[in-house]
């Protein structure tokens, strides 16, 4: 019977024990989630619902706003430019998480005391609704900053890395590549050098608006957008000086408008313009109406100085010659076998490898530029080709060129037109290379 009582003795202890324990766990979490909460400015705020700030810094003299337009940040003011996106993001996540060291509600005297009056910082976050942070000036002792924010009731003293957090340029928030409209958000891209280029964005198919019959080459366009947006900016200029602006006026012999770019977006109205003007080795770019945007990198010059034959699609052959199964060469004749192997048609023992590699350098050849062969008198004929597939046939001469030695002609029958090419293509149609499955055949 006594044990029975001491068994119940225990059980009630280690009950009461295991109540505290549990009370203790879950006193503990709850002080931890005051102490997380004690102080913080904004209780409930995540970094997505932020859509929209300005910042205005004594220091530097500027007052900027971004605003978030289909998830990317923009400048609203000044009035050109794509935000680091990376850079802001780093800019807003320690606000949403902002403590203070104090709040003082007794004893506070007026706004000017604690430079509040002519803030340092003034962060606004979606035009007040989210909140307004102002910082003042540094306490007498320590690193401290005096604050006032909007819902706060009292003085608010931040630790000095708040300041340091927010006191930054505007460059800083730049991006500092151009970064125009990603290509198939454009709708019209327009370039004015020594010729004006238009081109129209057609279902994703773009064309080059001109009375030139060749077809652009779209690889070579999207690359030319990609180019330009990936050029470096090394100044951005928001109120140029007078001294600069005319240095970069029509007035001075010195400087030079060497390129404009245009484009429209879709579904928008008004397009953009960039206007890049050269003073002696400084190029400069006017965004809009703004007198001067930025000074950019004379590397953007290679896509700026670019003409219509640029953009010509140089193919000679705008689909795969996959189809092709017979090919002579010099009146020596290859075809393709059931398993796929190239060999001499008069002796299906000879292996021909090579001929792939000679279609892909048919297939990928572009042109460098070209004549009438009627115009030309003295050419040497180094090599005629006839590709066969079911339906096809496609004749083939190769000339030398006796202006260049490292370029060949290229015709294709019955065309007067000679195109000039690269000469990689006779490495594949060398003796050697011809000789070459023979050779290795008779050594097998």
């Amino acid at each position: 019977m006594k044990n029975y009582r001491l068994i119940l003795v225990l059980i009630s202890v280690l009950a009461i024990v295991g109540g505290l324990v549990y009370w203790d766990e879950a006193q503990t979490e709850k002080e931890t989630e005051q102490a997380k909460l004690k102080n913080k400015i904004f209780t409930d705020l995540a970094i997505k619902d932020i859509s929209d700030f300005s910042l205005e810094n004594k220091e530097f003299d500027y007052r900027i706003q971004l605003k978030k337009t289909d998830g990317q940040w923009l400048f609203v003011k000044p009035e050109f430019g794509v935000a680091d996106q990376s850079f802001v993001d780093n800019f807003l996540r320690p606000i949403v998480d902002l403590k203070a060291e104090k709040i003082l509600t007794e004893d506070v005297r007026a706004d000017a005391v604690y430079g509040l009056d002519e803030a340092q910082i003034r962060l606004v976050l979606n035009d007040g609704e989210l909140g307004t942070i102002a910082l003042g000036t540094k306490t007498p002792v320590g690193f401290s900053r005096y604050a006032k924010v909007d819902g706060v009731d009292g003085l608010v003293l931040f630790p000095g890395h708040v300041y340091t957090s927010l006191n930054k340029k505007t460059s800083d928030f730049r991006h500092k590549t151009i970064r125009l409209p990603e290509e198939i958000s454009l709708d019209v891209l327009t370039l004015v050098n020594e010729e004006e280029l238009v081109f129209e964005n057609d279902n994703g198919n773009w064309k080059m608006v001109s009375d030139r019959s060749e077809a652009l080459d779209q690889s070579i366009f999207k690359e030319f957008v990609k180019n330009l947006s990936g050029n470096i900016i090394e100044d951005f200029i928001d109120e140029p000086s007078q001294e600069l602006l005319k240095a970069l006026s029509s007035e001075n012999s010195e400087s030079e408008t060497i390129a404009t770019l245009r484009w429209l977006q879709k579904e928008s109205s008004n397009s953009v313009e960039w206007q890049f003007i050269r003073n002696n080795d400084n190029l400069y770019a006017k965004v809009g109406k703004e007198p001067v945007g930025f000074k950019i990198k004379n590397s953007i010059l290679d896509e700026l100085s670019k003409t219509a034959w640029d953009f010509v699609d140089k193919r000679f052959f705008k689909k795969p010659l996959s189809e092709i199964n017979k090919i002579s060469i010099d009146s020596k004749e290859f075809e393709l076998n059931e398993e796929g192997e190239w060999r001499e048609s008069n002796n299906q023992d000879i292996k021909a490898d090579f001929i792939r590699s000679l279609l892909i350098d048919i297939e990928y050849a572009r042109t460098l530029g070209n004549q009438k062969k009627s115009l030309l008198s003295d050419i040497s004929l180094s090599h005629q080709i006839t590709l066969n597939s079911t339906d096809t046939e496609i004749n083939i001469s190769l000339y030398k060129n006796p202006e260049d030695n490292e370029t060949v002609l290229f015709q294709i029958m019955p065309e007067d037109t000679l195109y000039t090419i690269d000469d990689d293509i006779l490495e594949n149609l060398s003796d050697r290379t011809l000789a070459k499955s023979t050779d290795e055949e008779d050594q097998g």
